[in-house]
């Protein structure tokens, strides 16, 4: 199975998302550079790629059909009282014959009442994100 691979950027001082990402690449000397749609792309100096966050798309739409990004806070619809949010990392799926537990990177859902991890399926549903809709965090 494939996935588009693409990014969306939160642009710390406007207060928006750039979605119109069309090349994003990190330089051999570790600078970040991107192009937004057909202008000329940007290399961004330390001090303006600290001003971005970047999010990646995680292949996967919600019920809606809405593209889930990392940051994305998901509301699960078969118990309408977990909301949790979209992240990457490196997960345990199981243990090896000796024991070892062995780990595989994933997009998962954390749920805000910390009782663990969940795959993202068909119940959920896209109800804001970690920068537009702090309120959605409040007390959780």
């Amino acid at each position: 199975m494939s996935r588009e691979i693409k990014f969306r950027a939160w642009d710390k001082k406007r207060q928006y998302f750039h979605y119109r990402m069309s090349n994003i690449c990190l330089t051999l000397s570790g600078r970040l550079m991107w192009q937004f749609g057909y202008q000329v792309p940007d290399l961004l100096d330390d001090e303006e790629a600290a001003n971005y966050v970047l999010q990646q798309f995680t292949g996967l739409h919600d019920k809606n059909g809405v593209e889930i990004y990392e940051g994305d806070i998901l509301k699960n619809h078969d118990d309408p009282t977990l909301l949790g949010t979209v992240l990457f990392g490196y997960y345990a799926i199981g243990r090896d014959s000796w024991g070892v537990e062995f780990q595989t990177p994933c997009f998962c859902q954390e749920w805000f009442d910390k009782s663990g991890y969940a795959c993202i399926g068909d119940c959920i549903e896209v109800i804001g994100n970690i920068y537009e809709n702090p309120e959605l965090l409040e007390g959780k």
